[in-house]
């Protein structure tokens, strides 16, 4: 087998290992692959690639003289590196990279390498790489370098969080329940939560982040039972209340032209779903049907985009929740 070989630094933080080098963009491009959470949800960790920014990088090296990238990719081996370490100092030496098409996964730094390819220059790059990390790992150390930087999808981050455990857990309750009700055949939001940062033609409607953001603070309202139940018994609570809702609206359900299940009509149903929850447990009748009967007022309520156009954010949200709300008072 071909190898590339490099002078390398061996450093050790906590219970990780990885290795600093400097290796040409053209060898990292041929043995490196990126894998994307919205083409891969079970190994994908990376956001989608960005052609502007890729085209802005390749014009900025093109375009200079001198081209100088100060900050490191950084990759893991998915096929063990040997590192020769120097007789006088163990932790330099030499590291022997196997020269293998797509055995480099890039962690962070895809659209700087995908930049220099589309220079067509080949300069030495700064790379430090880890070997034979898991997926957790792996997703551990994308939202530990990217979670706080700006342009990051924020559903993107929160999709990872399923798959590192890590964030507040009531963040990864709300999670776990977008995610379900997602992929779930009987939820009115099958194929409807869009997971990650990547622009699909479908049923998407609704972005994860938006989805947790209204969810979390519903979970986290003690002033109804809901916040009580165990997570099986909140997603067929959910399940209910939005089947109901569904089989009221069902013209305008997941159709362009209408908020119902957009951000703004989402949050605006969870705004209200505290009152429709209690009006439920004061029957002691948590089934569809129960929900039905709770919302029949909403029967002509018009949540096409037109009515509301101009109304956005938490502001417009509460706007709708409350016309929603006033419903609810004529109930008997």
């Amino acid at each position: 087998m071909q190898t590339i070989t490099v002078k390398a630094q061996k450093t050790l933080q906590g219970n990780f290992s990885f290795y600093l080098f400097l290796i040409s963009s053209n060898d990292l491009l041929d043995i490196s692959y990126v894998v994307r959470r919205s083409d891969d949800s079970k190994r994908g960790i990376q956001r989608i690639a960005s052609p502007n920014r890729i085209a802005e990088i390749a014009r900025f090296i093109a375009e200079s003289k001198d081209v100088i990238f100060p900050n490191n990719l950084i990759v893991n081996f998915d096929k063990e590196a040997i590192f020769r370490p120097n007789k006088d100092n163990p932790s330099q030496g030499d590291l022997i990279i196997p020269k293998q098409k797509k055995s480099v996964q890039i962690l962070d730094g895809q659209h700087r390498l995908l930049g220099l390819e589309a220079s067509r220059k080949n300069i030495p790059i700064i790379v430090v790489a880890f070997t034979e990390l898991n997926l957790i790992q792996r997703a551990q150390l994308f939202l530990t370098i990217n979670s706080k930087q700006k342009g990051i999808n924020t559903s993107l981050i929160y999709d990872l969080f399923g798959i590192t455990r890590s964030g507040k857990s009531v963040e990864l309750l709300a999670v776990d329940i977008g995610r379900f009700l997602n992929s779930d055949e009987d939820s009115p939001f099958k194929d409807m939560v869009k997971l990650t940062d990547a622009r699909r033609k479908g049923k998407e409607n609704l972005s994860l982040a938006a989805f947790v953001t209204a969810l979390k603070k519903v979970l986290i309202n003690k002033n109804i039972p809901f916040a009580d139940l165990d997570y099986h018994q909140q997603i067929i609570v959910l399940k209910n209340y939005f089947n109901a809702i569904k089989n009221l609206f069902q013209t305008q359900w997941g159709i362009r032209g209408y908020i119902l299940t957009k951000t703004l009509g989402f949050n605006a149903l969870m705004k209200v779903f505290p009152k429709v929850h209690l009006r439920c447990i004061l029957k002691q009748d948590l089934l569809c049907n129960a929900v039905n009967k709770e919302i029949e007022a909403w029967k002509d309520f018009d949540f096409s985009g037109s009515v509301w156009a101009g109304v956005s954010g938490e502001a417009g949200a509460a706007k709708v929740a409350s016309s929603l709300g006033d419903s609810l008072k004529k109930l008997s």
